[in-house]
């Protein structure tokens, strides 16, 4: 009998462990560990679960997706692509693909395509802080998960053309790649969230050629003290002063600008 699509990879999350920055007090650490017993425990019928995810989810990751809808609906009349640098477990994918369905259903030019080496930190360099080679990688032969796992929401949200793609390895090599392999690439909007000014630094110079007036440039980690070299890339590969970095209500260290 046939396995249940992705069964080979149970447990791959608690035979692996990442190094994450989560501060919140004892309280706070509780009361998450709570949640999750009660998720993991729950009454809710298997059918009807994905629909109730809302009821265990922290309200860092509701801010999350209504802080990507608030940079989505910027692009909403920006023609290109979307370009995710930093794709880790895939939610900022999910979100995406799922903010394309609702808010412009018939925009079948619209591509998201994420990047990353799925391995965690390649290297890093003095800009970085104390942040470490490994960091934030997923187990291996993920990314044909992810890949999966992003398929079935397409059939299950009847689309029929999926404009999708993951770019895996270091986006230093990868990106200038992919970028000779679609001269057509029009960027609406690139958000990095990748941590380091090497590949951020690399990215930024690679996509210049590409963005358009309009085009949304974000950050997940800009003028964030344990993640420096995101700033330092930003700083001298499009330079400070020459841009407006903005902010929404919904999440405190993502930003953005708009390229006028």
């Amino acid at each position: 009998m046939a396995s249940a699509p992705g069964a080979r990879f149970a447990g791959m999350a608690d035979e692996h462990r990442y190094r994450i920055h989560r501060p919140a007090s004892q309280v706070q650490a509780e009361a998450r560990e709570s949640i999750l017993r009660y998720m993991q425990d729950s009454p809710v019928p298997r059918d009807e679960l994905l629909d109730q995810l809302p009821l265990f989810s922290s309200r860092h990751a509701l801010g999350r997706v209504f802080m990507m809808q608030a940079l989505y609906e910027r692009i909403l009349d920006v023609h290109g692509a979307v370009l995710v640098f930093g794709v880790r477990w895939g939610r900022d994918m999910a979100i995406l693909q799922t903010l394309r369905a609702i808010l412009e259903p018939n925009n079948t030019a619209r591509r998201i395509i994420g990047f990353d080496t799925f391995s965690g930190f390649p290297a890093v360099s003095d800009q970085d802080g104390g942040n470490q080679v490994g960091d934030f990688g997923v187990p291996p032969g993920y990314a044909q998960v992810l890949e999966s796992i992003l398929h079935q929401r397409d059939v299950e949200d009847g689309n029929l053309y999926p404009r999708r793609e993951i770019v895996e390895g270091d986006v230093v090599e990868s990106l200038p790649r992919w970028l000779r392999e679609h001269p057509e690439t029009v960027i609406a909007m690139a958000y990095f969230d990748m941590d380091l000014y090497e590949p951020t630094r690399a990215a930024l110079d690679a996509i210049r050629p590409h963005v358009t007036r309009g085009t949304l440039v974000g950050f997940d980690e800009a003028s964030h003290p344990l993640y420096p070299g995101e700033t330092v890339a930003l700083r001298e590969a499009w330079g400070l002063p020459d841009v407006r970095l903005q902010r929404t209500r919904f999440a405190g260290t993502p930003s953005f600008f708009v390229v006028e």
